[in-house]
């Protein structure tokens, strides 16, 4: 008898089938047989998809990626420049925040002019007016004035030398200057974030980005020695 049919068909060295075809077979299985003709037609149809339009899909993700890695980058920017922004805050909050008792030290000690002490206050219920986010350069100029009132108040006391008999006032001025000192700074690198910021954001692709995610340009302050 020809024994031809009671030979193997396929090639001494084939190993079987992948294992991936393994394992949808054995998915197929649990399933009725016209669902998995509809199955095997769908996978039949994603590799032609994927065959002839693969190039342009990972063209896509690609785009995508770089559109996701230029968010990121530009909302961490963004936070930076809002933490700047809100340590302003809480330096000039902590210098409000003292004026009543320089007006208090300063009245008792007959160290200002009632002139003074009444601008000192005028300009302390000016500052509450206008919002350091709305009107920031008009919020500054004020601040600027309460330097200038203490700094005349504390250079009047060192010159009467009561600013080493006084531990408290020497507390109080250290603290001021401190305060002064961190805003400046603190000014100075939210202006450097600021317009760097600004000029990436004046870019055409990064704007429309902008426009999608809702980022805005950011107002620096006037600088500091005008």
């Amino acid at each position: 008898m020809n024994n031809y049919l009671h030979q193997d068909p396929y090639p001494s060295h084939w190993g079987g089938p992948p294992w991936y075809e393994i394992w949808i077979e054995k998915f197929l299985n649990f399933f009725p047989q016209s669902w998995q003709e509809n199955f095997v037609q769908f996978f039949l149809w994603l590799r032609d998809f994927w065959m002839e339009y693969s190039a342009w899909i990972l063209l896509v993700l690609v785009i995508l990626a770089v559109m996701k890695l230029s968010y990121n980058a530009l909302r961490r920017r963004e936070k930076n420049i809002q933490k700047l922004w809100r340590f302003v805050l809480f330096f000039l909050s902590k210098r409000q925040m003292m004026i009543p008792l320089i007006y208090t030290l300063a009245q008792r000690d007959n160290i200002l002019t009632p002139a003074q002490l009444q601008e000192l206050l005028s300009i302390r219920n000016t500052c509450r007016t206008f919002s350091l986010r709305h009107n920031p350069e008009e919020r500054i100029k004020h601040e600027k004035k309460v330097s200038r009132i203490l700094f005349e108040y504390f250079s009047i006391l060192e010159r009467k030398g009561k600013i080493q008999q006084n531990n408290t006032l020497q507390r109080i001025m250290k603290d001021l200057e401190f305060i002064d000192e961190k805003l400046v700074q603190v000014q100075k690198a939210y202006n450097t974030e600021a317009r760097n910021w600004n000029v990436t954001y004046d870019i055409f692709p990064l704007r429309i980005l902008g426009s999608l995610f809702r980022f805005h340009r950011f107002q620096p302050f006037v600088e500091e020695n005008k």
